[in-house]
């Protein structure tokens, strides 16, 4: 099987400056960004909303969230770094939007029959994708933590993150300006993360509060938060609870058996992991 090292460039650096280049020329030709939007925008018209929908809750904050919890149960040494990488993408997601106040879609063209929005409305503060960031530190996270990956599974991260991103013009809230600019972001933050923080144990007075803390978001996933878009609360409810069951799985079954960490036991009586 072939694989690529995340230490190359391409792997290390390729997103980000593919990104940032489309960002640039779509903030150059804002002509061909709403072209491109509205291209984008038809998709539902020949596939249905039920798999755009769907795909568009992978970048919900809180359904990250509840999707991280396996990557810090199973290896805890990241968990500092997936805080990191979190706080940085929210910091730069939220500090943006406010700064640039971008028209969305929807209020640009509230008056044509052209847009198609499904889902929530949203005017204000469409700069940048939130949610494409949010797909997008996952995805870096996950990729720039192992020393090589498998190219097509680098691959194929890489094309549901885009897909992730896609939706959001298929929905009808961000242009692909936008998306571009949360695909660099998403991947900047884990990058950063995951460079500043190395791997390191973590205390379990620590520890625990930060598993409760994404337990606690994985139950409100669960049972009460509905982004709004049709038919994504029930897949949305599948997808927590998998996530839950992945999570709980490492402590139920034996580790000989997943040939996991040889030192747990060890690190479980030093109250460290």
């Amino acid at each position: 099987m072939y694989e690529i090292s995340t230490k190359s460039f391409w792997a290390t650096w390729g997103v980000p400056v593919c990104a940032l280049s489309g960002m640039t020329f779509f903030l150059l030709d804002p002509l061909s960004d709403q072209v491109l939007f509205f291209y984008l925008n038809r998709l539902s018209f020949f596939t249905g909303e039920g798999m755009w929908s769907c795909l568009t809750v992978f970048g919900d904050e809180f359904v990250a969230i509840t999707l991280g919890l396996p990557l810090i149960v199973w290896r805890c040494e990241m968990t500092w770094t997936v805080l990191l990488a979190i706080l940085l993408s929210y910091a730069i997601v939220h500090g943006l939007k406010p700064l640039c106040a971008t028209d969305r879609p929807s209020l640009v063209f509230q008056e044509t029959a052209w847009l198609h929005v499904i889902g929530p409305v949203f005017l204000k503060g469409s700069f940048p994708s939130g949610h494409t960031t949010t797909i997008f530190t996952l995805i870096s996270l996950h990729v720039l933590t192992f020393r090589n990956v498998p190219i097509g599974l680098f691959g194929a991260l890489l094309l549901f993150g885009l897909a992730v991103g896609m939706s959001r013009c298929v929905v009808g809230v961000h242009w692909p300006v936008d998306v571009m600019a949360g695909m660099a972001f998403g991947w900047l933050s884990g990058l950063l993360s995951s460079t500043l923080i190395k791997r390191r144990p973590i205390e379990a007075r620590f520890y625990y509060p930060i598993i409760a803390l994404f337990l606690v978001c994985s139950v409100f996933v669960i049972t009460w938060h509905d982004p709004g878009y049709p038919y994504s609360r029930p897949f949305q409810i599948i997808l927590s609870s998998m996530s839950l069951l992945v999570s709980i799985s490492y402590f139920v079954v034996p580790k000989s058996i997943l040939y996991l960490r040889p030192n747990w036991k060890f690190a479980h009586r030093k109250s460290t992991y």
